[in-house]
């Protein structure tokens, strides 16, 4: 997952590659890394669970742990590859998150 999020964070430029994060906050992401679905059943409230398709920011394994683990869930998996579903793909997003 950290070779994944290194790579993805690249963006191509006239001026060469660069990252789009800080290496210092993808360097703290790394060096603080915390397994966290044990928390996941302590959120109470409903949840909108997200996952873009055939993106493995998060994994289709981990995406059916997270719906177990959270009592008061409703899970979608948009179309599109994109992580950042909100941004790439508003036409579907907006719909589902308006129906939340």
């Amino acid at each position: 997952m950290s070779y994944q999020y290194f790579m993805n964070s690249l963006t191509e430029t006239v001026d060469g590659y660069q990252m789009m994060f800080s290496s210092q906050a993808m360097a703290c992401n790394i060096a603080y890394y915390e397994e966290w679905f044990h928390i996941l059943p302590e959120i109470k409230c409903l949840v909108l669970l997200i996952k873009a398709n055939g993106n493995e920011a998060v994994t289709d394994d981990d995406f059916v742990k997270m719906q177990s683990l959270i009592g008061n869930c409703l899970a979608y998996e948009m179309s599109d590859p994109d992580h950042n579903v909100h941004l790439s793909n508003t036409k579907n997003y907006m719909p589902t998150l308006m129906n939340f």
